[in-house]
């Protein structure tokens, strides 16, 4: 044909030599014992017989002789010299951004298992140009045309995922060397390496995981070489499940075409398709012109820039027939396949989209044509050949084996199976018989088509429906019910990018809050994004408690009974009260349910706080009480006597339940006071007048009992009470004479006079204008007492 990719019908022989400049020659038999072969001759270099000499200026003379060997009529077909200008044609330099190989997967399975396509009408992706209605929602792939429904319309690259084995968090590498940057401006492309490669191309690979990159450090140059790991597959920026399928490498190709080193002002227009344009229709983006960025533009030639090719042929199939190896297919025709005819075989392997969830694909389709003699197209042979898959490349596990079928389609989007395709799952191959020419694919019934399910699970105070407390763990739990499992769990918190979910989320910021989150299951079925919204409430206001004690209270902070404790507890506007702690004499501290009940005699000491719902705890507090069962309530009493040491009046307390402190107070040179208390803290208090010595050459010391107070009674005036005491000493200050005289207006005269040298004790009792008169042996002592109010007197 005149573009060169057609096949020519020679007869027996033909023979091609150049006559000018050269000498050389090609020379072709199509049947060399005029019963096998093939009169088809396929498309064919003969380069080698051209050259240029600065005297031929280029000029060459060539031959073409037709000759018949064999009996019989001949079919000739135009025969074209075709030149092919093709120096401007890139060399091929890129390999797979995965490490397919690793997985046991050929170029041929790996390269189409592609989810998405390189647009070649509108590949605007990248841009904010729209493409018109009636392309919508449609691409034309490398192919060529028609439009198909395939995935998906403006998209500027290819993706690979799960299908490919190009799974969430295993390596990106580097599909050619060069020299690699880290890019995040781009908030659609998550986390972004741009490689270099120094030849005018720059490849871009989009949605990698935080961890693993090559760089992370932004407009910084890092040498990397062919098949290096530059990031791991991920999902960050623009993935959604109703989108891009979750985790992939978006791959694409840039081609710097105005030569400035700036990949950015050639997109879109130096966009490029790696797998070339294979069709014979023009290139819609080859020829598309279009302004952008104020700026005329047009799109870009394709050309196949893979170091290795898909597998394809174009072969001459004798009468006899012949196997045609094609990848991981085989077509085997024999004599009765076209009726002992020759024909022209083309075959070529091609992405397959499935035709519905239900089924995969199993490794790439092929596409089979045949020409009879003459160029016509075979459609439907009048014997059978044999179609053979050898799958064993292929992942099993998601399929259900029993279904593996070879299915049948004439425009690659409507299929039918093929019902008699033999499977030999020992061997992992597929064979049909067929006669009719057309799309195949290998496919099967998918195990898990239904995606996994997430929910989200809070922990914290909830203070209402999705209102908490302070601060909320978030966790993300995802169920596959009977599928194949689940894959990852993805999440972005407040807009940022997306990323895997590995551990639980802590929320401490007050305010309202958004979670996204889908799971992705390991047959790449994709939860829709689902959005809860929650909110962090504020407390930081601790809790305040009281305590009420109930029991007989007869002293301050004093209880002759039980005592029993309530609790009360308040958090004003907080979040309330979540428990109160006390600890009884420095005891273990515990959590109050009820009242407390104090039975123990002695001085105790209770502490406690309160914490609320919010986690803020009050600080310590504390009080002191006694409990005495058996209480004293009577004020001690006190007794004033003359101390024959001192020459001084003492005072002594005394108290029925036991020791009375004592204290003196000296109010002025006129009163004294006199405080007992005893250890039931009742006291009596006494103010005495101190008298003047009216003859000053004798000693005598006197007192007047003025008040008597008890407690909070009411002061007690006991009337005129006066003693006092005259004495002498000698020179060593020994008593030498005694006397003590008591004057009362309550009981009348006491006198009590000591004879030294006698040793007795002489004494006089006025009471009632009666005169007792009496003599004891010994010194007596005058003692004046209180007595619940009165004075008494005793020696």
């Amino acid at each position: 044909t005149p573009d060169g990719t057609g096949s020519a019908r020679i007869g027996d022989f033909v023979q091609v030599y150049a006559t000018y400049p050269g000498s050389g020659q090609f020379a072709y038999r199509a049947k060399p014992d005029c019963f096998t072969g093939s009169s088809i001759l396929p498309p064919t270099d003969i380069t080698n017989l051209f050259f240029k000499t600065t005297t031929s200026m280029g000029n060459n003379n060539i031959t073409v002789r037709f000759s018949k060997w064999c009996a019989g009529e001949k079919v000739i077909s135009p025969i074209y010299i075709v030149h092919i200008d093709d120096s401007g044609n890139p060399a091929p330099f890129l390999d797979l951004p995965w490490k397919y190989q690793e997985k046991g997967l050929s170029f041929d399975i790996a390269a189409t298992a592609m989810t998405s396509y390189f647009d070649h009408e509108y590949p605007f992706l990248s841009t904010s140009l729209v493409e018109p209605p009636e392309a919508s929602g449609n691409i034309i792939d490398f192919r060529g045309p028609p439009r198909s429904g395939r995935s998906y319309s403006l998209h500027d690259g290819y993706d690979w995922g799960r299908v490919a084995q190009a799974k969430n968090n295993e390596p990106v590498v580097a599909a050619a060397t060069g020299s690699a940057q880290y890019v995040n401006t781009c908030g659609a492309c998550g986390n972004a390496i741009h490689i270099d490669h120094g030849n005018g191309f720059q490849t871009r690979y989009y949605h990698l995981q935080k961890g693993g990159l090559i760089t992370d450090v932004p407009g910084v140059s890092v040498p990397v070489e062919q098949g290096h790991q530059i990031g791991k597959v991920g999902f960050t920026g623009n993935v959604f499940p109703a989108g891009e399928n979750g985790a992939h490498i978006h791959f694409m190709l840039v081609y710097d075409k105005n030569a400035d080193g700036n990949f950015e002002d050639n997109i879109p227009d130096g966009l490029i398709d790696p797998f070339g344009w294979q069709s014979k229709d023009p290139d819609p983006w080859e020829n598309y012109t279009f302004s952008y960025g104020g700026v005329d533009r047009t799109g870009m030639k394709s050309h196949y820039l893979w170091t290795t090719p898909l597998a394809g042929v174009t072969t001459a199939v004798p009468s006899n027939g012949k196997n045609t190896p094609v990848g991981s297919y085989e077509v085997i025709t024999t004599a009765s396949t076209n009726n002992n005819t020759e024909f022209e075989l083309k075959a070529f392997l091609t992405p397959i989209i499935p035709p519905s969830i239900d089924l995969g694909v199993l490794g790439p389709g092929i596409v089979i044509d045949a020409f009879d003699i003459l160029g016509n197209v075979i459609t439907t042979f009048a014997g059978t050949y044999t179609l053979t898959v050898d799958f064993a490349e292929i992942d099993l596990s998601r399929y259900d084996p029993d279904t593996i079928s070879l299915y049948s389609s004439s425009d690659g989007d409507n299929w039918i199976k093929e019902e008699l395709t033999s499977i030999d799952l020992a061997n992992k191959t597929a064979t049909a018989e067929l006669n009719h020419l057309t799309h195949f694919a290998l496919m099967a019934n998918r195990i898990d088509t239904t995606a996994p399910v997430t929910n989200v699970i809070f922990d914290g105070l909830m203070l209402s429906e999705d209102v908490f407390g302070n601060y909320v763990t978030v966790s993300l739990e995802a169920s596959d019910g009977a599928g194949l499992g689940v894959d990852y769990i993805a999440y972005r918190f407040e807009g940022e990018d997306w990323q895997a979910y590995t551990e639980p989320i802590s929320v401490a910021s007050e305010g309202a809050h958004t979670i996204d989150f889908y799971a992705a299951d390991k047959d790449e079925n994709i939860e829709e994004v689902k959005s809860k919204v929650f909110t962090i409430e504020k407390d930081t206001t601790p809790p305040e408690t009281s305590v009420n004690l109930i029991g007989e209270l007869v002293g301050i902070d004093v209880y002759r009974s039980d005592v029993t404790i309530d609790f009360t507890a308040s958090d004003g506007a907080g979040f309330g009260v979540d428990r109160t702690l006390y600890s009884m004499d420095g005891g273990e501290w515990q959590e109050v349910s009820s009242s407390i009940l104090v039975s123990t005699d002695g001085e105790h000491t209770l502490k406690y706080y309160s914490v609320d719902r919010g986690g803020n705890a009050e600080e310590q507090q504390s009080t002191q009480f006694t409990i005495q069962h058996v209480y004293d309530t009577i004020p001690p009493e006190i007794t004033i006597k003359f101390d024959t040491a001192s020459k001084k009046f003492v005072y002594t307390a005394t108290d029925s339940s036991g020791s009375a402190s004592l204290v003196v107070n000296s109010l002025s040179q006129k009163t004294d006071e006199v405080i007992a208390t005893d250890e039931s803290d009742n006291e009596l208090i006494v103010t005495l007048e101190k008298l003047r010595n009216p003859i000053l050459s004798l000693n005598i010391v006197a007192t007047n009992i003025e008040t008597l107070q008890y407690g909070d009674e009411a002061v007690i005036r006991p009337g005129r009470n006066n003693l006092g005491v005259l004495y002498s000493t000698d020179r060593q200050g020994e008593l030498k004479l005694l006397t003590q005289v008591l004057t009362s207006e309550s009981f009348g005269n006491v006198v009590l006079h000591y004879d030294f040298g006698k040793d007795t004790t002489t004494i006089v009792e006025t009471i009632n204008k009666k005169i007792v008169t009496k003599k004891i042996g010994g010194m007596k002592l005058l003692q004046l007492s209180t007595n619940a109010g009165r004075l008494e007197y005793r020696y």
